[in-house]
């Protein structure tokens, strides 16, 4: 039985070692095609491409400021503001 240099043995670490391994041989390599009988696995679809301008947290939180004061100051509309400053600056 192999000692570790704590005095300890290894037979923890090793087999954990072997579950590592035995998982990553069982995980099928990202260049194998699918076969079409196979439902399991969910399509890739591609992230969309955010088109436009994207504004900084600095320039929403500002202008989320800006409606806040158009308001009148009225709490309660933080959230709505924010979305709304989004929509404002991004764009959309």
């Amino acid at each position: 039985m192999a000692k570790s240099p704590r005095g300890g043995d290894n037979r923890g670490r090793r087999a954990a070692d072997r579950k590592r391994a035995a998982a990553a041989e069982t995980v099928a390599p990202e260049s194998a095609p699918a076969s079409a009988d196979d439902r399991s696995v969910a399509p890739v679809v591609p992230t969309p491409v955010r088109q436009g301008r994207v504004a900084t947290p600095e320039q929403v939180a500002r202008r989320a400021y800006e409606l806040y004061r158009t308001r009148g100051g009225t709490d309660g509309y933080d959230i709505e503001d924010w979305l709304q400053a989004e929509r404002e600056l991004n764009g959309k």
